[in-house]
């Protein structure tokens, strides 16, 4: 049987700092990483130099699905406590680029203009997985040429995302949570933890250690989810990981600038 074949995107934003903070020349070897027995031999072995000094913004998920949890079970998310690229499936009747917006407005709760500029940058197809398959449209948000993006509030985003998180507890707490609608719920449930300007190496060794021979979480609010509903190992985020390292790959602004020329004039 055929799998059913979806369309989804993310998008990645994007800055280049070079600063004191800015890490350089870092390096990344698998003679570091002990990772689980078929890992290393599925991704082979590798020495990676960061040396483009971009960063990246990344939103950390929770690690409930209280969409798909009951008063009785609790759904744990896909990729549960990790630090992921804004995205998510298509909706019948939007081009592939308003899908990106969409997501990207929603999980990290900001306006996105009608004239921000969002360059395809990569296209990928998961594994087959349940019957299902996602062709991956990435895209990149360049800070540079985007003055919304200029202007994110880290700070400002995680307050609200904190809100968020306050209203929803009130909501489980009076009863009220469970008998909404989807649509409420939706409005509702917490998502997306926190945000966070990263170094792409740090976000690589984040999806490294996905698969790591010894469990290592992200960080403590992982490890204490984890621990609190009886989830005993992460999700592989090697997807992610080669996205990352192909940004890594143009070094410059105008290189990915260049790529995305090109590739969206091949698509």
């Amino acid at each position: 049987m055929k799998p059913i074949v979806r369309d989804a995107a993310t998008v990645i934003c994007v800055r280049q700092r070079n600063n004191e903070s800015t890490i350089k020349n870092k390096e990344i070897n698998s003679s570091d990483f002990p990772l689980k027995p078929g890992t290393l031999t599925a991704i082979g072995e590798f020495s990676w130099t960061f040396d483009s000094s971009f960063e990246v913004l990344l939103g950390q998920g929770e690690v409930v699905n209280w969409l798909k949890s009951t008063p009785d079970k609790i759904a744990i998310m896909e990729y549960p406590g990790e630090f992921k690229f804004p995205g998510g499936t298509k909706d019948e009747g939007e081009t592939i680029q308003e899908t990106a917006r969409r997501e990207l407005a929603e999980e990290f709760l900001i306006d996105v203009p009608d004239e921000a500029v969002l360059r395809p940058f990569r296209k990928s197809m998961t594994k087959v997985v349940n019957g299902k398959q996602f062709v991956i449209y990435n895209f990149v948000a360049l800070e540079e040429e985007n003055p919304w993006l200029q202007q994110f509030d880290v700070d400002s985003i995680n307050e609200k995302l904190e809100e968020r998180r306050g209203n929803f507890k009130q909501s489980v707490d009076l009863g009220s949570f469970w008998t909404k609608s989807r649509a409420e719920k939706e409005q509702l449930s917490p998502e997306v933890r926190s945000v966070e300007w990263m170094d792409i190496s740090e976000a690589v060794v984040n999806c490294l250690t996905s698969k790591a021979e010894i469990f290592t979480p992200v960080n403590d609010f992982q490890h204490t989810e984890f621990k609190r509903y009886g989830v005993n190992e992460r999700h592989p985020m090697y997807a992610t990981m080669f996205t990352l390292l192909a940004l890594e790959n143009f070094k410059t602004i105008d290189s990915l600038i260049e790529n995305a020329a090109d590739f969206e004039a091949s698509l």
